[in-house]
């Protein structure tokens, strides 16, 4: 018998591969002024994936600490390098509810996904971080 979180965190999964012409449903309308989306843009950054992420969920944890709600939207941008692979597994291990992949079928290109991981934004707030790099996590309720 498996695990309900378990389950729970595949269909999220398989819920995140998207297909062409998909986009215009994941655009939010209203965005909310209390909080606060890192958002990853991820395209062949598979050996840093994991040092990233865990900095983004140890941000939330100080920004949540502060008072503020925060989510993570990474977004891969068709990788070749495995990177999809490593991000289900990640979001397996974690069965984390904030932290969102997307898999793009295709390559946008840096700026357009950019676009996408703000227009997806729960929040009016978005720290945009690169997939090689990593946040300090006392930092981000300053930056909020």
């Amino acid at each position: 018998m498996s695990d309900p979180r378990t389950l729970r965190a595949l269909e999220r999964l398989e819920s995140n591969v998207l297909r062409e012409n998909e986009l215009e449903h994941l655009y939010r309308g209203e965005k909310l002024e209390n909080g606060l989306t890192i958002f990853v843009p991820n395209w062949n950054h598979r050996p840093y994936l994991p040092r990233s992420i865990r900095s983004c969920l140890k941000s939330l944890e100080h920004l949540e600490a502060s008072g503020f709600p925060g989510e993570i939207i990474v977004v891969d941008d068709a990788s070749r390098d495995g990177s999809q692979k490593l991000l289900r597994s990640i979001q397996l291990l974690y069965a984390e509810p904030r932290l969102q992949t997307l898999f793009l079928p295709r390559n946008l290109g840096l700026p357009r996904v950019r676009n996408l991981g703000m227009r997806m934004s729960k929040y009016r707030y978005v720290c945009l971080m690169d997939a090689d790099n990593e946040l300090v996590p006392d930092n981000l309720p300053l930056f909020l």
